[in-house]
């Protein structure tokens, strides 16, 4: 009877155990992924199709506050996680999913702090389009210029003006 009812409180802490890893880890997980791909598929597609970046961040900017708050509640993650990887069964579980070749050896813990990194990558990201754009720019610049000083070249040179021909310097001997 004793082994009934300490077999039925260990279930009993099993399922408290899901429900807080469901509650803290997976469900503002399942928000930021949902986010994160959107807006991976949208920047694929302004890229490939040649568009800016910037619109499509101006567009999800009410989204990456999901970011914000699963960083908030991080702590609370990685607690209700390091309570499933002490427990034996949920961590073994946990043990066996990483070495599974999809996981690539990285552990949940590992994959569940990317989105804490994820909102600088963007900043850093949209420093570099920034710059990039900027040397794009400064180098059409300089070809519109070169261009231009061509144009003028040719339309000034059937004239003689800049060769010295046809200026009165160098006073001749009248």
């Amino acid at each position: 009877s004793s082994s009934s009812s300490s077999s039925s409180s260990s279930s009993a802490a099993l399922v408290a155990l899901l429900q807080r890893a469901e509650r803290e880890i997976f469900s503002r997980f399942a928000t930021v992924l949902a986010v994160s791909r959107a807006l991976l598929r949208d920047l694929e597609t302004a890229h490939e199709n040649g568009a800016a970046l910037g619109p499509v961040f101006v567009r999800f900017g009410p989204y990456l506050k999901s970011y914000g708050t699963y960083v908030v509640h991080y702590p609370a993650l990685s607690a209700a996680l390091a309570a499933c990887q002490e427990h034996p069964i949920l961590g073994a579980f946990l043990r066996a999913c990483e070495l599974q070749p999809a996981c690539g050896g990285t552990n949940l813990g590992r994959f569940l702090s990317l989105p804490v990194h994820r909102l600088p990558q963007y900043v850093l990201l949209l420093k570099e389009v920034k710059k990039q754009k900027e040397k794009k720019d400064a180098r059409a610049q300089k070809k519109k210029e070169r261009t231009e000083t061509t144009q003028r070249q040719r339309a000034w040179g059937g004239l003689g003006v800049g060769d010295g021909v046809g200026v009165g310097v160098g006073g001749g001997g009248d």
